[in-house]
């Protein structure tokens, strides 16, 4: 027995009032509901399909707002809507909020283990829906799961995700860039079917910028230098300077722990005017998964010019993500032809988790000391700059169809234009997609770190390879994404003959999580259509629609509904065979569905269905799932699915308002049947008439009472 909390979906009868006389008259099709226990997943949902069918997405499809301040329960602070941006966050909507950064317990001390001490709070993430919004207040419906914080050493976002019914990709969906407080991420929410039509989603170098280069030369004892606050005063003293108040060395990487004063996104150089982490900004050491600069060599005492620097050109590292960045290559003495092992060391990696996801660490920028000058600017500024790691992309869909790509891959490190170091190179970002159906074998998803740079010179130090992402995928669609690229990037050359890495490393390899579970919106919608299909045995072919759930796309062809919704003059000992379809057209398994049909008080119900079929005796009930076959059921309530009630008061879950004693037509006789209980399920459909036992449908016989 069914008895459970449910709601009431009532199919929708004709419109024409129904009436019957004591001989012959006219007979309609009423009396009929379904109950069941609901199946929507509400706490991650939005409002389901808010952004309707999409048949050809491309170009940044999300909203960014960077965070503020800390998260409440079910209180979110954002700031400005970032510039260029979409649609902004309104009632409904479904949110992403992720801590970016936190660098709050990492470790700044001099030493090898400078950079370590990944923050618990970073790579959380969760989706909300927004109950509403007050100026640059949202009030989401539940409460969140995890505390976002925005303060010096902490960054956390909020995206606006578009939740499509189906949608079709048109050319590449990409993100806006990672500007240190926004950006960075895709994320797509699709209920229905999200079909790749061999296009891309691709996040290539959208993740944490690489180290900005400086020319080490040209910078050093310049009491006057036009960009060189003094806050990087203060000489090399030796081999073990893993931070950053040190003019000979270059920028480290931008990554989980914070943002350097100096970044590269792969086109621009940004300066924010302050050094970012504690303790300075360059050095070698790696803070959080972001990669160290490269570091010179040797106490240099000349302070005019030509200098003569006694072990410079030591590489940048390489960003970490699931993979940690590759070591950056050695120094160059000139006088000795010597070497140290000074390049930038790699960004940490974390352990592969669906619990959290990073975008991928930008690389420590390498040294420069003999580039060509850049008009208006010192020489080789923003030369030998890290390379960008990858974005992330999250996807949640009900089917996935089609071939596609996902590219999230971290980006090489810049090169020089004279004799220089390589940059270390990005990290490869974060790739999931979760699907209720479908396949992921169609899909490629490229996560690999970025190849360190060349060094422009022999001997000196190329840039360490940027490690590798993650893959995450899972949900209930079949196979196996057809390559999923997670390698560490190459490590740079230099121009010995032959060459050779001098020092430099590449990137480890990232990580596959291959059960990742489907969190999407869920919803079940049973529908139900009741018709009159044959009288005295002759079948009433034809399809009527008189209702939306009539009208459903996900019924398995247009001629499936056949029969009447008015049988016409009948006269008493007439018989008419009921049939209720059902559809659950939700994209949810939707179990513990009860229909219940009352009878009109005038018919009298056939206690077998088939006269001449000896297996139906006593069965006066018929199923048939997904056109698999007729299964019979006896009429009194057993161990079977269907029972025929003839009781007061009426059978658990079909005592719901509106069929107890809304009509006087009907009688107290019901025909029962329990589609799925709480161990069976019918699952919703993925495309029309399938999965097959998405639908069926239920008959029965009554005679017209003499």
């Amino acid at each position: 027995m069914i008895n459970s909390f449910f709601t009431t979906y009532k199919h929708q009868m004709s419109k024409s009032k129904h009436f019957w006389a004591a001989w012959c008259s006219t007979l309609c099709v009423t009396g009929c509901i379904i109950s069941i226990t609901p199946q929507v997943s509400l706490a991650q949902c939005g409002t389901v399909g808010k952004d309707g069918n999409a048949t050809a997405i491309s170009g940044v499809i999300n909203t960014y707002y960077p965070g503020s301040g800390k998260t409440s329960n079910n209180t979110v602070t954002v700031g400005t809507m970032r510039s260029g941006g979409g649609t902004a966050i309104t009632k409904g909507d479904l949110i992403l909020v992720i801590q970016m950064q936190d660098g709050s317990t990492t470790n700044f001390t001099n030493s090898l283990t400078y950079g370590g001490g990944l923050n618990s709070s970073v790579g959380n993430y969760e989706y909300a829906k927004v109950d509403s919004v007050s100026g640059s207040t949202l009030t989401l419906a539940k409460n969140l799961t995890n505390t976002y914080v925005q303060d010096t050493q902490k960054t956390f976002q909020v995206i606006r995700i578009p939740q499509y019914v189906s949608a079709t990709l048109g050319g590449s969906v990409t993100a806006s860039p990672w500007d240190g407080s926004s950006g960075g991420i895709v994320a797509i929410d699709v209920y229905n079917n999200l079909d790749f039509n061999s296009q891309s989603i691709d996040v290539t170098g959208k993740g944490f910028r690489g180290g900005g280069s400086r020319d080490v030369a040209y910078w050093y004892a310049s009491p006057i230098d036009r960009t060189v606050p003094t806050i990087f005063a203060g000489a090399y003293t030796g081999t073990n300077d893993f931070y950053a108040n040190n003019k000979l060395a270059s920028f480290k990487g931008e990554g989980t722990a914070g943002t350097p004063q100096y970044t590269y996104d792969g086109t621009t150089l940004s300066n924010t005017g302050v050094q970012g982490y504690p303790q300075g900004d360059l050095g070698r050491g790696a803070p959080g998964n972001a990669g160290g600069g490269g570091v010179v060599a040797g106490v240099l005492n000349q302070t005019t010019k030509p200098y003569t620097i006694p072990g410079h050109d030591a590489g940048g590292g390489g960003g970490g993500n699931i993979g940690a960045g590759g070591l950056g290559g050695d120094t160059w003495e000139p006088a000795t032809g010597g070497r140290w092992q000074n390049g930038g060391f790699g960004g940490g990696g974390i352990a592969a988790s669906t619990a959290k996801i990073l975008l991928g660490g930008g690389g420590g920028a390498g040294i420069t000391t003999n580039a060509t000058q850049m008009s208006g600017r010192p020489a080789a500024d923003g030369i030998v700059n890290g390379g960008s790691g990858g974005g992330i992309v999250l996807v949640r869909a009900g089917n996935i169809l089609s071939n596609g790509f996902i590219f999230a891959q971290g980006v090489v490190g810049t090169k020089g234009n004279s004799t220089d170091a390589g940059g270390g190179g990005g990290a490869g970002g974060s790739v999931s997609v979760a699907a209720r159906s479908g396949s992921f074998a169609g899909l490629n998803i490229n996560v690999s770190g970025g190849n360190g740079s060349d060094s422009t010179y022999r001997e000196h130090g190329p840039g360490g390879g940027g490690g590798g992402g993650l893959v995450a995928y899972g949900g209930g669609a079949t196979g196996i994404p057809v390559s999923s690229t997670i390698s560490g990037g190459a490590a740079g050359f230099d121009l010995s003959k032959p060459p050779y890495h001098h020092g430099s490393m590449p990137g480890f390899d990232g990580g596959i999580i291959s059960s990742l579970v489907y969190s999407g919106c869920t919803k079940t919608k049973v529908i139900l259509v009741k018709r009159i299909t044959a009288i005295n045995g002759q079948p009433i072919l034809g399809v009527v629609q008189d209702s939306d759930n009539d009208r459903d796309p996900n019924w398995p062809s247009a001629t499936y509904l056949q029969g009447a919704i008015d049988a016409g003059k009948v006269k008493p000992g007439d018989e008419l065979e009921y049939t209720i379809y059902y559809l659950n057209t939700g994209n949810g398994s939707a179990k513990n569905v009860r229909v219940c049909d009352r009878l009109n008080k005038n018919l009298i119900f056939q206690t077998q269905f088939d006269p001449t079929n000896s297996a139906t005796v006593n069965k006066g009930i018929s199923w048939n799932p997904g056109n698999t076959g007729s299964q019979y059921f006896t009429n009194i309530e057993n161990d079977d699915k269907g029972f025929f009630s003839t009781t007061i008061p009426l059978p658990t879950s079909c005592n719901v308002a509106g069929n107890t004693t809304n009509s006087a037509d009907l009688s107290n006789n019901v025909v029962v049947v329990d589609l799925a209980d709480s161990s069976t399920a019918i699952p919703g459909t993925i495309t029309p008439g399938n999965p097959n036992n998405s639908f069926g449908y239920i008959r029965f016989k009554a005679k017209v009472r003499p």
